[in-house]
């Protein structure tokens, strides 16, 4: 899949990762970007706000990721994408603010959602 342009280099230099990890990480921002709205993001042009927000959850998690902070437990498996799931990341990263526009409220609850899967 194809998500608007976001310089990758930019963030892997503001958190001291590769540029590898810089956009792997951007391209996973994207797929919570759109958990969280319920929107998809593709080929759309998304508005500023949508492009910052990416960008800060991507810098978010590669400068607070596991792997800088070894002496954090990592719990596998854990990988359900709810809205209240991932809210305390998008709450500590800025992004949720920067997305509250674009989230999608009156498609069901998040728990309806996760039963529906």
């Amino acid at each position: 899949m194809s998500y608007p342009e976001i310089d990758h280099t930019e963030i892997a230099l503001e958190a001291g990762v590769s540029a590898e990890r810089a956009e792997a990480v951007l391209a996973a921002s994207w797929k919570l970007a759109e958990a969280f709205t319920g929107q998809v993001y593709d080929d759309a042009t998304p508005g500023a706000h949508v492009l910052e927000a990416v960008r800060c959850l991507a810098l978010y998690q590669l400068i607070h990721s596991p792997a800088r902070r070894e002496f954090r437990v990592i719990q596998a498996g854990d990988s359900i994408l709810t809205r209240q799931a991932l809210g305390p990341l998008f709450q500590q990263s800025g992004a949720g603010i920067l997305l509250a526009g674009d989230v999608i409220w009156g498609v069901g609850t998040d728990v309806a959602l996760q039963d529906e899967n």
